[in-house]
C-alpha cells in the first residue's frame, strides 16, 4: 500500500478566508497523526533489547494514526463544500455542470414509476421554487447532500471532488490507491483487524500491520486533503471561470 511520489504541490495561492477550518482541521490531524507516530516510536525504542515485529500495542498506535487521517480527511473536505460551494457556484462552471446533474438526478423521481421516487422529486422542487434564491436554495440541497455521507471511500471522495469543481486528475489522485487505503480503515474500524477464520490456535488473530503500509496510508491521505485545499482555493483566488 506504499504511497506513490506525486509532483510538487503548484504555488500556493493567497490563503482564503473560506478554506480556514478546512486548514485547521488539517493541522490537528498532522498533529494526531505525529502524536500516534511518536508513542510508537517511544515504546519501541523502550523495548530495543527484545526487538522484532510490532506488538499490538504499537500497531494499535499506528492503526490510530491511519483512522485520524481518514477522519481528518473527511471532515475538511465536508467543511470546504460548507464553506465555498456557494460562492463557487455562482461563478465556477465545473461546479454549476455537478450541480445541474446533481438536480437532474433530483428531477427524476418525478419520471419513475415509484410513487415514493416520484413524491420526493416534487417535493424536492417545491423546495427549491419557494426559496427566496432559487440558486441558492438547490445549492444548499446539495450541500445537505453530498455532506450527509462518509467520505471514506474513493467513490465518495472523488464526487466531493468534483461537486468543487475540481478534475481528480489534476491532482493526481489514485482510485487504486485510495481504495486500498480506505479498505484498510474499514477493517480497522468495523473488525478490528480481528481474522476470527484462523484455524490455528497458535496463529494471531488480527491482521499484521507494518509501519509502513500504515504510515504511508496516513500521510498519503493527509496529503490528499492538502491538494484539495489547494485547489480550492486556487479556483477562489482566480475568479469567475
Amino acid at each position: 500500500m506504499k504511497a506513490k511520489p506525486v509532483a510538487a504541490l503548484p504555488a500556493a495561492p493567497p490563503l482564503n478566508e473560506k478554506t480556514e477550518k478546512a486548514r485547521l482541521i488539517l493541522q490537528y490531524a498532522r498533529e494526531a497523526r505525529d502524536a500516534f507516530q511518536q508513542s510508537c516510536d517511544k515504546s519501541r525504542s523502550g523495548r530495543r533489547a527484545t526487538g522484532g515485529a510490532l506488538t499490538d500495542a504499537e500497531q494499535d498506535l499506528l492503526r490510530a494514526m491511519l483512522v485520524f487521517a481518514a477522519a481528518g480527511l473527511d471532515s475538511l473536505v465536508k467543511e470546504l463544500i460548507r464553506d465555498t460551494l456557494r460562492t463557487l457556484a455562482g461563478r465556477d462552471k465545473a461546479v454549476q455542470a455537478e450541480l445541474q446533474a446533481f438536480v437532474m438526478r433530483q428531477l427524476r423521481g418525478d419520471l419513475s414509476a415509484d410513487e415514493s421516487e416520484a413524491a420526493s422529486g416534487r417535493k424536492f422542487m417545491a423546495r427549491i421554487l419557494v426559496a427566496p434564491n432559487p440558486l441558492l436554495g438547490v445549492t444548499e440541497q446539495y450541500i445537505t447532500d453530498l455532506t450527509g455521507e462518509s467520505m471514506q471511500s474513493a467513490e465518495q471522495l472523488f464526487k466531493a471532488v468534483k461537486a468543487l469543481g475540481i478534475d481528480p486528475l489534476t491532482l493526481q489522485l489514485d482510485a487504486a490507491l485510495l481504495k486500498r487505503i480506505f479498505d484498510t480503515r474499514n477493517e480497522i474500524i468495523h473488525e478490528m483487524d480481528i481474522v476470527l477464520e484462523s484455524r490455528s490456535k497458535s496463529a494471531r488473530k488480527r491482521r499484521s500491520r507494518t509501519i509502513d503500509a500504515l504510515t504511508d496510508g496516513a500521510d498519503h491521505l493527509l496529503d490528499v486533503g492538502e491538494r484539495i485545499i489547494a485547489a480550492v482555493e486556487q479556483k477562489l483566488a482566480s475568479g469567475p471561470s
